[in-house]
């Protein structure tokens, strides 16, 4: 298994932008030294020929904005239903006891090992 330099950019990303504090620091030392650790030697890089490959696959799976398919819904489609309920305050959640985002696929074992070693 790989990741892609996108990947590993979106997760350091995904943790530069949590306050600072404790989870931070802990989240930001098990990517590090664990996610990160686990694929040393297999991170692929994104360059033409990968990003070419990507808007490829993208067209042709129609994931382009505003696509409803594979119960995908538009970003704004959200904010919009808040306003309906007059709630324009706070995020309605479908199932409000389970708030964390729960990931699919190959991503979910990352995941998995990322955020347990965090607790």
């Amino acid at each position: 298994m790989f990741l892609s330099a996108v990947t590993v950019a979106e997760l350091r990303f995904g943790v530069a932008c949590l306050p600072a504090g404790k989870r931070r620091d802990a989240l930001q030392q098990n990517l590090e030294q664990q996610v990160l650790a686990l694929f040393a030697g297999r991170v692929l890089a994104f360059d033409g020929p990968a990003s070419r490959h990507y808007g490829a696959l993208m067209s042709r799976a129609s994931l382009g904005p505003g696509n409803h398919r594979h119960g995908r819904v538009r970003r704004g489609d959200g904010r919009r239903a808040r306003h309906e309920r007059g709630n324009p305050g706070r995020a309605a959640l479908r199932s409000p006891g389970r708030a964390r985002h729960q990931p699919v696929g190959a991503i979910a074992g990352i995941y998995s090992v990322f955020t347990l070693g965090s607790q």
